[in-house]
């Protein structure tokens, strides 16, 4: 799925780590990015149901986890 200098990347935790530290990024995991992508789909007009789909939630309960938006957006 993912290619660096056209060679197919077999870890991309590392890759992801490697370009937070270039970035200077700190507190920031991968896993981060299922949360950000959960709000980024209901602040767009996503259902939670959409939410629990694309995620492959088998829970609400796990699916509210990953949606929570703060109450001023």
């Amino acid at each position: 799925m993912f290619t660096y200098k056209g060679e197919p990347v077999k870890e991309v935790k590392k890759s992801f780590k490697t370009g937070l530290k270039d970035s200077r990024i700190q507190d920031f995991r991968f896993h981060d990015l299922r949360h950000t992508f959960a709000s980024q789909v209901i602040m767009r007009g996503g259902t939670l149901k959409d939410v629990q789909e694309l995620l492959g939630h088998k829970t609400m309960t796990m699916t509210l986890r990953h949606a929570h938006l703060t109450q001023g957006a």
